[in-house]
C-alpha cells in the first residue's frame, strides 16, 4: 500500500512539473512573438530612414558637384542629416528564458 501511494505521488509530481513546463513554453513563445514584431517594426523604420539618407546623399552628391560654397543652408542641413547614426537592433527580452528552457528538458526533443 506504501508503495502504491509513493508511486501515485511521484506521478502526480511528473505530471505537475509537465504542466508547468507546458506553460512556460507558451509564455516563452509569445514573448518571442512580441520580440519578432518588435523587430520588424525597428527593421521597417531603420530601412524608411536609410532611404531618405539615400535621397540626401543624392542630393548632397548634386550639391558638390555644382560646386558649394561653406554658409550654403541645404549643404549643411544635409550633411548634418545623413551624419545621423541609425543602427537595428535585435530585441532579446527573454534571452535568458532561452537558456533555461533549453537547459530545463534535456531529454525533449521538438
Amino acid at each position: 500500500m506504501l508503495f502504491l501511494a509513493v508511486f501515485c505521488g511521484f506521478l502526480a509530481e511528473n505530471q505537475r512539473e509537465h504542466m508547468i513546463e507546458h506553460q512556460r513554453e507558451k509564455k516563452y513563445i509569445v514573448s518571442l512573438i512580441k520580440d519578432v514584431e518588435l523587430d520588424i517594426a525597428s527593421l521597417e523604420n531603420s530601412v524608411a530612414l536609410r532611404k531618405i539618407q539615400l535621397s540626401y546623399f543624392d542630393s548632397l552628391t548634386t550639391i558638390l558637384k555644382q560646386g558649394y560654397k561653406k554658409s550654403d543652408e541645404r549643404f549643411l542641413l544635409l550633411c548634418s542629416s545623413y551624419s545621423q547614426i541609425n543602427t537595428f537592433s535585435i530585441s532579446r527580452s527573454d534571452n535568458s528564458a532561452v537558456k533555461k528552457f533549453g537547459k530545463s528538458s534535456p531529454d525533449k526533443k521538438y
